[in-house]
């Protein structure tokens, strides 16, 4: 399961704040409860390092455990639940997969948050990196770096066990 946190804009009104015209605006978020992790930036940077396993949840993570539901038949269930994907794998996956369902258009990236057996993952602050010759640069803001940001995040990510099991195919840009 893979939540992104919800957030609330909030404006204030206050003539204190004359270099605004008298209003601040607020970005909130829910806190986050657990280990907090940067599983990969918008720079292309991603964790390396497992993350430290101190329960048996996490030490004996499988794709079953989740609740996932292959389709087929029962034999390709039973196959599935004895795959072994490692938790750092599963936000590296997404941004892979984000890029190749939208035909190269998208990537989202710098994926941040906590990650728990029984919420899954819960991030916050995502970047969408976009391309196309229609859109303008930096589309999405700031920290959205198209297609050199693309090239970056796939110059570093190795396609692991789950990006081989939901088909996705090494990218080269």
């Amino acid at each position: 399961q893979l939540n992104f946190l919800a957030c609330v804009l909030y404006t204030v009104k206050d003539s204190r704040w004359t270099a605004s015209g008298g209003v601040a605006r607020v970005l909130a978020e829910p806190e986050l409860e657990g280990q907090f992790t940067k599983w990969n930036n918008n720079a292309g940077a991603i964790k390396s390092r497992p993350l430290p396993c101190n329960t048996a949840a996490m030490v004996g993570w499988r794709l079953g455990t989740l609740g996932a539901i292959g389709e087929g038949s029962e034999d390709e269930e039973e196959e599935l639940s004895g795959v072994g994907i490692d938790v750092n794998d599963v936000p590296q996956c997404f941004s892979h997969f984000s890029y190749t369902v939208t035909n190269g258009s998208k990537l989202v990236c710098d994926l941040q948050g906590v990650w728990n057996a029984v919420d899954g993952f819960v991030l916050t602050d995502p970047v969408m990196h976009t391309y196309s010759p229609a859109l303008r640069q930096r589309a999405m803001g700031k920290t959205d770096k198209g297609k050199q940001g693309m090239t970056a995040f796939f110059k570093t990510h190795k396609c692991n066990s789950l990006c081989r099991r939901l088909g996705l195919s090494s990218i080269v840009l």
